[in-house]
């Protein structure tokens, strides 16, 4: 892989999706896409060898590609970095690299345990990005439901990226598909206390200086959800930021994610956000 030693081999997708019930199928790789699995983004003596991994999916034949860090959802507690695998596979087809990232769960970890995780994540393919001829400057974060919560509280809360020697500039943009971006009390067990809980929404770091949000919600997801996303791009942008709505129709909230291998919707507006031409 232009002069290192790792080894390319096909993704296999295995697993459930965020969600308590059947993943959609995977879809083969296209032939113009490269797929690198399993490695680890954490190599320390409390490296978790299951959970501190990626899969990486390559255009082939490209340079100075943009990459998304995906974050998969599942209430903190569920999914793997397998669920990626479709969107991995679509837009790296259209040019741009994918990172699908597993993290430590809950009751293995509390928050900040996931965020922290994250932070590790991207800072490490910030470090890969170059090697693999693409460009360390648009790299991306995202994800779906709670990995879109995630990567938006990556986006806004500076202290995570800063504890691996970065700032919030180093995030080309945030990439949020139908995300909870402030936390249920129900969540307690995760997050801990009334404090606890306010300090991991996003809506509590809105103080400037964030990277473009896009913020995609599905047209058939419940009202509440729309006016979540609209409570949350109005707050973005009272500080400034650039932030845009899209509504995709006919997805409800795991349809976003499921129907991405139908070519349209999400895995379009994720590329278009990221500078990538497609047909």
């Amino acid at each position: 892989m232009r002069g290192s030693q790792l080894m390319f081999i096909a993704c296999l997708t295995a697993g459930l999706l965020a969600e308590e019930h059947p993943a959609p199928p995977a879809l083969p790789l296209p032939a113009d896409v490269l797929c690198v699995e399993n490695l680890p983004y954490r190599v320390d003596a409390d490296a978790d060898a299951v959970r501190h991994r990626a899969d990486v999916y390559l255009p082939q034949q490209r340079a100075g590609f943009p990459t998304l860090v995906f974050i998969h959802g599942g209430g903190y507690q569920r999914g793997d970095r397998t669920v990626g695998h479709n969107l991995g596979a679509v837009l790296a087809h259209h040019g741009a690299a994918v990172v699908s990232i597993s993290y430590r769960l809950f009751p293995q970890v509390r928050h900040p345990g996931h965020i922290q995780d994250i932070a590790r994540a991207f800072a490490w393919t910030r470090l890969l990005v170059p090697r693999l001829g693409g460009d360390p400057q648009r790299v991306f974060v995202g994800g779906h439901s709670a990995g879109a919560h995630l990567a938006t509280l990556l986006g806004t809360d500076a202290s995570y990226l800063a504890a691996e020697g970065l700032s919030r500039h180093a995030i080309a943009g945030v990439l949020a598909i139908s995300g909870g971006y402030r936390i249920n009390p129900i969540r307690k067990d995760v997050f801990g206390d009334d404090a606890a809980l306010a300090a991991a929404s996003p809506f509590a770091h809105l103080t400037g200086g964030h990277p473009p949000f896009l913020l995609l919600v599905g047209g058939l997801e419940k009202p509440e959800r729309h006016q979540l996303t609209d409570e949350f791009r109005a707050g973005l942008a009272a500080v400034g930021t650039t932030v845009t709505v899209q509504v995709i129709p006919e997805r409800d909230h795991q349809g976003l994610l499921d129907r991405v291998a139908e070519g349209d919707g999400v895995a379009l507006a994720l590329a278009k956000a990221m500078g990538v031409q497609t047909p």
